[in-house]
C-alpha cells in the first residue's frame, strides 16, 4: 500500500509539469539539474476536533518545495505545481485522504547561490 506522500507524488508525476527534472523525497541527488521538486512528509499531524471533542479526522501537513536557478526561473512552474495539487480528494493511501489543500506558498531567493526556492504548504486531511 502507497504512502500519502508518495501518493501525493505520484499526482504530481501523473499532472506532467514540463520542465521539472524529477520529484524526490527530502532531498535530490547532488547533481540533479534544476528545476526539480523536493517534498517533506508528515512535518505536522494534528486531530481535527468535532464538537464534543471526537476525533474524526487528521490534518497532516506535506510540503513540496520547488528549486530553480535564479536567471531562469519560470513563474508558471508554481502555478502548475498549485493547480496540480490543490482540490484533489478521495484517494486511499494506507488511510483515506478526503482532500489535499494549499495553504501557504513563500518564495525565497538566494543570491550567493543563485537559487529561488518556493515552499509550498500542503494540508492533508485524512481519515483519523
Amino acid at each position: 500500500m502507497a504512502s500519502i506522500g508518495g501518493s501525493i507524488r505520484t499526482i504530481l508525476v501523473n499532472a506532467g509539469i514540463t520542465g521539472v527534472t524529477g520529484i524526490f523525497r527530502d532531498f535530490a541527488p547532488p547533481s540533479t539539474e534544476k528545476p526539480y521538486i523536493t517534498y517533506s512528509d508528515e512535518l505536522r499531524n494534528v486531530p481535527e476536533l468535532v464538537g464534543d471533542g471526537f476525533v474524526k479526522t487528521r490534518r497532516r501537513m506535506v510540503q513540496f518545495d520547488l528549486w530553480q536557478n535564479r536567471q531562469n526561473e519560470n513563474t508558471d512552474l508554481i502555478d502548475l505545481v498549485v493547480a496540480a495539487l490543490d482540490g484533489v480528494g478521495q484517494f486511499d493511501a494506507g488511510t483515506y485522504v478526503f482532500r489535499l489543500r494549499v495553504s501557504d506558498i513563500q518564495r525565497m531567493v538566494s543570491l550567493e547561490d543563485n537559487v529561488v526556492h518556493h515552499a509550498l504548504t500542503l494540508d492533508v486531511f485524512q481519515k483519523a
